[in-house]
Formats: C-alpha cells, sequence, structure tokens
C-alpha cells in the first residue's frame, strides 16, 4: 500500500491503486519528487509536461514549443502572452494564478542522476540528488542511494 506520504521515490507510484508498470514507465521521464512549491521552468519542460501546466493544453504546448524553436525564451509570463497567439494567451490568462504558481521562467533546482559500477560490473550504486541554486550557493535539498 502507499506510505501515506509526500513519495520519496518515482518508484512508489507503483503502489498507487489504478497504476501499472505501462503506465509508470510511459510517466517516468517527465516524473520527479522535487519538493513541493518547485515550478516547471515553461523554456526548458518537455512537450507533455508543457501540456500539464494550467491553462497550457496541447495548443499551447505546441505555440511554446514553437516559440523556443524560434530562439524566444521568456523571462516572465507577461511576455510570454504577448508572444502567443490570443487564443493561447487567453486560456493561459483564465488560470492565470494557477499558472503563476506552477509555472517559473529559470531553472533553479535540478536533479543530479549518476550510476556507479566497479569494473566487472557486479556492483551498481544509483546516486540521485536534487539541488536548489540559492544566494549562498547550492542546497542539497534530497538525496537518495539505490
Amino acid at each position: 500500500l502507499p506510505a501515506n506520504r509526500p513519495f520519496s521515490t518515482v518508484d512508489e507510484l507503483r503502489h498507487v491503486l489504478g497504476m501499472t508498470p505501462e503506465i509508470l514507465e510511459a510517466a517516468r521521464p517527465y516524473l520527479t519528487v522535487i519538493p513541493a512549491g518547485a515550478t516547471i521552468n515553461v523554456n526548458t519542460a518537455p512537450l507533455p509536461v508543457l501540456r500539464a501546466l494550467p491553462g497550457v493544453g496541447i495548443a499551447g504546448a505546441d505555440e511554446i514549443m514553437r516559440l523556443r524553436e524560434s530562439g524566444f525564451f521568456a523571462t516572465r509570463s507577461g511576455e510570454l502572452l504577448a508572444a502567443l497567439p490570443p487564443s493561447v494567451a487567453g486560456s493561459i490568462e483564465a488560470r492565470g494564478e494557477a499558472f503563476n504558481r506552477a509555472a517559473g521562467f529559470a531553472t533553479s533546482m535540478v536533479e543530479i542522476d549518476a550510476v556507479g559500477r566497479v569494473e566487472a560490473g557486479v556492483l551498481v550504486r544509483r546516486v540521485r540528488t536534487v539541488v536548489a541554486r540559492t544566494n549562498e550557493g547550492a542546497l542539497v535539498l534530497w538525496r537518495g542511494v539505490e
């Protein structure tokens, strides 16, 4: 059964009612256990993640990807909205507060995933760490060893 607490690893999703191995594997590249309060960087998020942002949807995500491919990277929501077609901008504006809570325009947290092996390949260790950028430098928010 699920542990009834925030997930500490993405693999814990396999215990959620209705989760199948196929669904988990399809979603895995877009999931993280980065702490609550983290935002999705509109300038770097993959297409399926953009589609999940409030008000963005399929058309909005496609437009954001088109803008990025042309070299446009917004630094704030007003700048993004001005660059989008009115129908897409209107959809995002309708969910404005929710969009602004979820979306960001710079990367402040990263997940580092490192795998180490001995030469024969018998011993394998994977270390995953979430690091946040602060005014004083980097801060480790989470670390897991498998």
